[in-house]
């Protein structure tokens, strides 16, 4: 992978290699997690530059463009989600105001993660329309229509996603990939989340009930209507029961990041490979 970075770099400077990606390189997350992303740069540009046809060079910036975004925000995830140690500062008025691992412990800072990782369904929506049709950026017609690109359904999509690669076990991935925004919407947009600490498992992170957190992905709804309404009646019956619950009972905030990056980088990757130019 260093071999393509320097050849990415000295064909195409910052355009090629950017201080994000060397970032990435250094600390083993781009060989863990997202190696075909540099081969796909690479083709993309050559391509690019190959060509004298100016739709099709749109054609191959605009991909270059939101693969890139898509790598930067699992990048951005992943640093939020595995950090040993995680410190954000505010200066105000000459006073810091330090919060220490936010993204698993205060809550607007973990929701900024998980609507992170649901900017990444909706970016991916446009790299697909891009995949299946080339002339989408020929005019400001065509770019309009391809930035109001929306899914409603999980068929819809997997229809659409077969055509950039029909193996079952990529639509599968496709459609954890489609049904992982229900957390996001959820979470991010319905109700504050439903957690607490509890010292015994861990000095750092909030936790969540592994019931509540199933149901919500797995659109039981009475369920988890009834888990909210027990809250709304009796907010401190649900944090006593996640102090005194054991470890095996709760997921952590950072569990619930790791899967959320993990699912998301993996799919990202492995339709970055599968693109052809």
């Amino acid at each position: 992978m260093n071999q393509i970075a320097k050849s990415l770099a000295s064909k195409w400077g910052i355009e090629g290699f950017n201080n994000h990606e060397n970032e990435a390189l250094k600390v083993g997350y781009i060989d863990s997690f997202f190696p075909d992303y540099f081969p796909l740069k690479q083709r993309l540009l050559e391509g690019r530059d190959g060509i004298t046809d100016g739709n099709k060079k749109k054609h191959y910036n605009a991909l270059r463009i939101y693969s890139y975004t898509l790598f930067e925000n699992a990048w951005y995830g992943y640093l939020a989600t595995y950090a040993d140690h995680q410190e954000t500062r505010f200066n105000i008025q000459s006073h810091d105001i330090i919060f220490e691992n936010a993204f698993r412990n205060h809550l607007p800072s973990f929701s900024s993660a998980i609507l992170n990782f649901g900017t990444c369904r909706d970016l991916f929506f446009i790299v697909l329309k891009l995949v299946i049709n080339e002339s989408s950026v020929n005019d400001a017609d065509g770019i309009k229509d391809l930035l109001n690109t929306r899914y409603t359904n999980v068929d819809h999509f997997i229809r659409e996603l077969s055509q950039l690669c029909p193996a079952q076990d990529f639509l599968d991935e496709g459609k954890n990939f489609f049904s992982r925004n229900m957390f996001r919407n959820f979470f991010a947009h319905k109700i504050r989340l439903l957690w607490w600490k509890n010292e015994q498992c861990s000095s750092i992170d909030y936790f969540v009930t592994k019931q509540i957190y199933s149901d919500i992905q797995d659109r039981r709804h009475a369920e988890y209507h009834n888990q909210i309404e027990n809250i709304f009646r009796d907010h401190n019956s649900y944090e006593n029961l996640i102090k005194t619950s054991s470890c095996s009972e709760l997921v952590s905030a950072s569990e619930m990041l790791q899967e959320a990056h993990d699912s998301i980088a993996n799919f990202l990757n492995r339709s970055f490979g599968v693109i052809t130019v």
